[in-house]
């Protein structure tokens, strides 16, 4: 019988009450912790190694990429903080707004983004 290990980066992140996505500098999802799978439901293998436009609708995904790889070209990181009011995608197609707060992990290099879904104030 093999041994499966779980790092204790990933017991962490697992820990963590709010959906957490961690993007590499390529823009590929190196992990992603229980609450991001239930949230946006996808299983851990569609995620991982998936640019992380996957997660955001069709009509701003082109653009997010754009300024991505702009950024990635000028070695600039993504600016750290909170977002509000982020259109986001499910995997069956549903959007919903999140709020995101990006902060970049200066040992890995990876920008970690810890997930709120938000409530629409139009859509109670």
């Amino acid at each position: 019988m093999k041994d499966h290990c779980i790092s204790p980066e990933t017991v962490c992140l697992e820990l963590i009450p709010e959906a957490v996505v961690v993007v590499g500098d390529d823009g590929r999802i190196a992990s992603v912790n229980a609450k991001a799978r239930e949230m946006f439901l996808y299983s851990n293998t569609e995620l991982i190694g998936a640019e992380v436009e996957v997660l955001i609708p069709e009509r701003y995904a082109h653009g997010h990429k754009s300024v991505r790889q702009t950024r990635s070209a000028r070695h600039l990181h993504p600016a750290m903080g909170a977002v509000p009011g982020i259109s986001a995608l499910r995997k069956d197609g549903t959007e919903f707004l999140i709020e995101a707060h990006l902060s970049r992990d200066s040992d890995s290099g990876k920008t970690l983004v810890f997930i709120r879904e938000t409530r629409d104030p139009g859509n109670p």
